[in-house]
């Protein structure tokens, strides 16, 4: 039988707490972020993000801007390699910049679609089409022979680099912008990279394997209970990739969120066995087109996030969805928690060891958690928030009109203004 989708009611969402949650920094800009990392630079956690033609390097602590160079097209990827002290930057025009952690260039190139793409005719698959044009995403990881290779998404297509960026191979992906990558480690140790897309035909994996990196090899999508697989085209997305070790055994899974025409959690093991999924609730709308720059597009699941709160070896998942409800699941995906949140949540962070969550509201609130969903401390950041990144105790909650960090503590009641520790940089 079908399993039964989660209720979509909880109690009486609790009115916002007067405890004060004030952003350490805060740095205006006028868009949506391309989108951020926070990763370590001269012994200290930074943050890279790219507004515009503009990628800025920020100091996590202080909100102090080590870095700021403006580009001569429109930036739609960043990413840092600490490993290679390297900046990645990805742009509208097809360029990929390598730069070093002082802004010097060591490299540029030129991305192109793979010809099988474009032998299809399928011109609204390509990256010509509106929405699914420039570099979609960057990432890194130790791949064949073990070395370190970048991997630039783009329409319908992998391309993998050596560390100097010179073209290894490029891959053709079956259909979409390929903006999701998460690195696994197979039982027999191979690497191998999986490939996701927003706007996609379907919601299948890309699987490149280190050994042989091909199309089609594909997969986690199928589920334990093939009644409760639901298929749609341009239906499914994925929020999450994740790849962690839920029960502290040694032995990573991989989870994602699924939202869309299906909205549940599911979880595989490495080889892409479906291990076990849970249902949030019913069918929804196809998720939005792509777009060639970031907009707020919410889906009924919100966000996800995975992590043990109290410290210890067993993680649980928390997502938050479009009623506003916080949920909570142990390893094997049964329901420990739903608790109602007091605003209409966009954006979650969770903090390993501390007992506390954070969630970003469509109308600016920032709220701090605790472990069971109880409200502590509430804030504001101007704007809409997209992007949230977690780094220690720290949060940066990104949004089309400024970029703001806060602790997961609440403040003490101040009298020296709207932000208590740093001041916001307020400039390049």
């Amino acid at each position: 039988p079908r399993a039964e989708a989660l209720p979509r009611t909880a109690a009486a969402a609790p009115a916002l707490p007067a405890a004060p949650l004030r952003p350490l920094w805060r740095h205006p800009v006028e868009e949506f972020p391309a989108g951020q990392e926070i990763f370590p630079m001269n012994g200290k956690p930074a943050l890279l993000t790219a507004v515009g033609k503009q990628v800025l390097v920020f100091d996590l602590a202080t909100g102090k801007v080590l870095l700021s160079r403006r580009e001569e097209a429109d930036v739609t990827a960043v990413h840092a390699v600490p490993e290679l002290e390297l900046l990645v930057v990805g742009r509208m025009d097809e360029l990929v910049h390598g730069y070093d952690f002082r802004g010097r260039r060591r490299w540029t190139f030129r991305s192109e679609m793979h010809p099988d793409v474009i032998a299809t005719g399928k011109a609204y698959w390509f990256r010509t089409y509106p929405g699914l044009g420039g570099i979609r995403a960057i990432a890194d990881g130790p791949f064949k022979e073990n070395r370190r290779q970048l991997f630039i998404g783009t329409a319908s297509t992998v391309e993998i680099l050596h560390a100097d960026g010179t073209l290894d191979q490029r891959v053709r992906q079956w259909w979409g912008p390929c903006c999701q990558f998460t690195m696994i480690r197979r039982k027999n140790g191979e690497n191998v990279m999986l490939v996701g897309r927003r706007h996609n035909g379907f919601h299948h994996l890309g699987i490149l394997e280190a050994s042989n990196p091909r199309f089609p090899c594909q997969g986690f999508w199928e589920l334990a209970n093939p009644e409760h697989f639901v298929l749609g085209w341009i239906g499914v997305v994925r929020g999450h990739i994740f790849y962690e070790d839920l029960t502290g055994d040694g032995r990573p899974v991989v989870v994602s969120d699924l939202t869309g025409v299906d909205n549940r959690i599911a979880v595989w093991d490495e080889d892409g066995k479906p291990l076990r999924d849970v249902p949030l609730f019913g069918a929804n709308d196809a998720p939005a087109r792509a777009t060639d720059k970031p907009v707020s597009a919410p889906m009924p699941v919100r966000d996800t996030r995975i992590a043990a709160l109290d410290g210890g070896r067993i993680q649980h998942i928390y997502c938050v969805t479009e009623d506003a409800l916080l949920l909570e699941f142990d390893p094997q995906l049964r329901l420990c928690r739903c608790t109602a949140l007091p605003v209409d949540p966009l954006l979650l962070a969770a903090f390993p060891g501390m007992n506390r969550l954070l969630v970003g509201g469509r109308g600016g609130e920032v709220v701090l958690l605790d472990e069971t969903g109880r409200p502590l401390a509430a804030g504001r950041m101007e704007g809409t928030p997209l992007w949230c990144s977690q780094e220690g105790a720290l949060a940066v909650v990104s949004g089309d009109r400024e970029i703001a960090v806060f602790a997961a503590s609440p403040q003490r009641e101040t009298t020296d203004g709207p932000e208590t520790g740093v001041p916001s940089t307020g400039g390049e």
